[in-house]
């Protein structure tokens, strides 16, 4: 399960997950802060990934270059940390770059490849590579539901497109049911632990 924690020089906070055999940091606007604040999740607290999803969708939890660490090596503390078994179902739908797999600035780039358009999920560095041949690139917080309908209208995305079709599925699942989820599963495990409940002991 990502981790909500604080930056240590007191500016904001970050989430970090385990994706897809990766240790990913992903920093959170303040609109994302205030939506993990207003579930309950508090600095140091762990929650679904699916919610980080629901972040990352509108831009609210991003990458940056080198937020990605390593391949595999987890320690036994990182392992519990992490919650690995949590993250089967939810990892899949992050998009990664085409080309070196990973999240950083991920874009929705068309590009001319031996003559045909294609469309793939870029990072800024394979992004680069293709200057000359990009027919159209937009940053993945834009790429919703109503924008893929639009450019497939203009047919500016091409037909069959295992990258706008995967896109499409995730959008449409109603990730924002997860928040409500999420507070219900918290206040039943507070309940059962007889937190906040009235006609306790008092001591002193």
């Amino acid at each position: 399960m990502p981790v909500f924690y604080p930056r240590t020089d007191g500016s904001g906070f970050y989430a970090k997950a385990s994706i897809q055999g990766s240790i990913v940091t992903f920093q959170l606007t303040e609109r994302g802060v205030a939506r993990l604040r207003e579930a309950g999740v508090e600095p140091g607290g762990k929650f679904p990934l699916r919610l980080l999803l629901a972040l990352y969708r509108p831009g609210d939890a991003f990458t940056l270059k080198g937020g990605t660490g390593p391949k595999g090596g987890y320690t036994e503390a990182e392992q519990f940390v992490f919650g690995f078994e949590e993250n089967r179902a939810a990892e899949p739908f992050f998009p990664v770059c085409a080309v070196s797999g990973a999240q950083d600035d991920l874009h929705l780039v068309v590009s001319e490849e031996a003559g045909s358009p294609v469309a793939r999920w870029i990072g800024p560095e394979a992004r680069a590579a293709l200057a000359g041949r990009t027919l159209l690139s937009l940053p993945l917080p834009l790429v919703t539901l109503e924008a893929l309908a639009r450019l497939e209208a203009l047919g500016k995305l091409p037909a069959g497109s295992e990258a706008v079709r995967a896109w499409r599925q995730w959008l449409a699942d109603d990730l924002g049911a997860e928040w409500e989820k999420f507070r219900r599963a918290r206040a039943k495990k507070q309940a059962g632990l007889g937190l906040d409940m009235p006609g306790e002991l008092s001591f002193g």
